[in-house]
């Protein structure tokens, strides 16, 4: 059977980055929001991105081109993933940074156009505090998908910070997240997700997308949300979120 393509897009470093070809039917519960802010994230990485091109043909999504580490192929595929996560996705995205082994593995930090790991050189680290930050579109509300986002501002905001020791001159890392909810109910795997982190200050934040199954005795929807960097424990941060108020059951008769 003949593949029938939905649509394509593509992106080079340095150039203007060209809007989606629809070329079939949308995706059933996929909506133009939902490539909005993909298409928003996959911009933030051009700088990173020598080369990329994704395509939708019937249920799989097949991505290629040339990344600058493993943290940018990684982030990508999920971006892609978030977006239409009834798809299959193929991954041909190739890691050509400099100075780089093709048998690296995936815990490391880019700086000043080098890879390193404490394992395999050892570099000065720099302490860099990031303050948890939880944004929502919509209030929270029991038996209705609830997304949110989880970001790592530069900027103070009153929480407490999260430590990493990063390399000297370190410039993009991703940061794993993990959300633990009592009131959430998420597809397999989809409470683990990635921040970018950029030296200047600057972040993508980690969108979460899971089901309210219920609130807190005070009607809220709590969050515990751990984060991880390279493989190692950086630190916690609790987030709570108050729910959407139901309307009053009006009897009648």
């Amino acid at each position: 059977m003949a593949r029938a393509l939905r649509w394509e897009w593509s992106m080079m470093r340095n150039e203007s980055v060209s809007p989606r070809t629809l070329l079939g039917p949308m995706t059933p519960g996929v909506s133009d929001s939902d490539w909005d802010f993909a298409y928003r994230k996959l911009v933030r990485l051009q700088k990173y991105v020598f080369e990329l091109h994704a395509k939708r043909t019937n249920k799989l999504i097949e991505v290629s081109g040339n990344v600058a580490s493993e943290h940018i192929k990684e982030v990508v595929e999920e971006v892609l993933r978030d977006y239409d996560p009834d798809a299959e996705l193929s991954n041909l995205i190739l890691v050509t940074a400099p100075f780089r082994s093709a048998e690296d593995g995936d815990d490391y930090v880019e700086f000043k156009g080098k890879i390193a790991t404490d394992s395999a050189i050892a570099v000065k680290t720099v302490p860099v505090d990031r303050y948890p930050a939880f944004t929502f579109e919509e209030l929270p509300s029991v038996g209705e998908r609830f997304r949110f986002e989880v970001d790592l501002s530069g900027a103070a905001n009153g929480r407490e910070p999260i430590r990493f020791d990063l390399p000297s001159g370190w410039t993009i890392i991703a940061v794993d997240v993990d959300v633990i909810s009592a009131q959430l109910r998420f597809a397999e795997g989809a409470n683990r997700r990635k921040i970018v982190l950029e030296s200047d200050g600057n972040s993508i934040a980690a969108r979460f997308d899971a089901e309210v199954i219920c609130v807190t005795d005070a009607g809220n929807v709590d969050v515990k949300v751990i984060f991880n960097c390279m493989g190692r424990y950086s630190g916690t941060s609790d987030g709570s979120f108050k729910a959407a108020k139901l309307a009053p059951i009006v009897q009648t008769g």
